[in-house]
């Protein structure tokens, strides 16, 4: 039977089945050829790419509300300092094939009374922060008169990843959340050592970016984490670019626990306080 019809078959019928195998053929190769573009970004992103992330600092939107409250003029106008100080931070995040550096950009203190400084400290940010995927290992160099290296323990942190999603820096989110323990009787003001509370933490990270990545201690999740909030201020990413490899070193300082850091803050607090 197949043989006959293709006897019978006539030379206007051959053009047209060479015709429609051509179209098959095409078809099959601009489908390959669209799933080989679309799998690119992913193996740049194994071979490991470089990039750099700014993020800005928001204060929280307490603080408005809050200065409302406020009689003292003057205290009120240290406070809208701060906040204003803190939405000039930036901070850049260097991403490598494994590992990233966090630390704020270079900038002055124009008013030379330490405005910037506390700016800084508010919701955390200060010192450098390293991380090694490889190692699922987070370091945050501060200085206590000396220079330390506090080894974050990230197996506090239990993410919960839900279905919202938003678009920051024009890549696509999604938000995880999860709860923390903190100390406040680190506080000048606090009238305790030992008084704990806990907080809500939330992140928005894209899967299309290296994961694990993230400012300060916002790092492990299936993604890059472009905002972050919930120590007293957000970083959200302004700018996400393509850069050339750079060296990305862990910073020096005598390597301690968190928990041994905790008590060498707790000890200076109690001298600030007087007992």
């Amino acid at each position: 039977m197949e043989i006959k019809l293709a006897k019978n078959l006539t030379q206007e019928n051959l053009l047209f089945l060479f015709f429609d195998i051509y179209i098959v053929v095409m078809k099959n190769f601009f489908l390959f050829y669209f799933i080989l573009l679309s799998m690119l970004p992913l193996h740049a992103q194994e071979r490991g790419e470089y990039f750099r992330v700014t993020y800005k600092k928001i204060p929280p939107l307490t603080n408005a509300q809050k200065l409302k409250e406020i009689e003292n003029p003057n205290t009120r106008q240290q406070i809208e300092a701060v906040d204003y100080y803190m939405r000039t931070l930036r901070y850049d995040l260097f991403v490598s094939k494994g590992a990233s550096i966090f630390k704020k950009q270079e900038q002055m203190d124009k008013d030379g009374i330490g405005i910037m400084a506390f700016a800084e400290i508010v919701g955390g940010g200060n010192g450098i922060y390293y991380f090694n995927r490889e190692d699922k290992e987070l370091f945050h160099q501060q200085k206590l008169g000396k220079t330390y290296l506090v080894n974050i323990n990230l197996s506090k942190y239990d993410w919960i990843v839900h279905k919202e999603t938003t678009i920051i820096a024009g890549y696509k989110c999604y938000r995880a959340t999860t709860e923390e323990k903190i100390d406040v009787g680190l506080t000048i003001s606090s009238s305790s050592s030992n008084s704990t509370t806990t907080r809500t933490l939330e992140v928005w990270f894209a899967p299309n970016l290296p994961g694990m990545f993230g400012p300060t201690e916002y790092v492990g999740l299936p993604g890059l984490v472009l905002r972050a909030s919930g120590a007293g201020s957000t970083f959200e990413a302004i700018c996400v670019e393509s850069i050339n490899s750079i060296p990305i070193v862990k910073p020096e300082g005598k390597q301690i626990t968190e928990e041994e850091y905790t008590k060498k803050v707790t000890k200076s607090m109690k001298r600030i306080r007087g007992y």
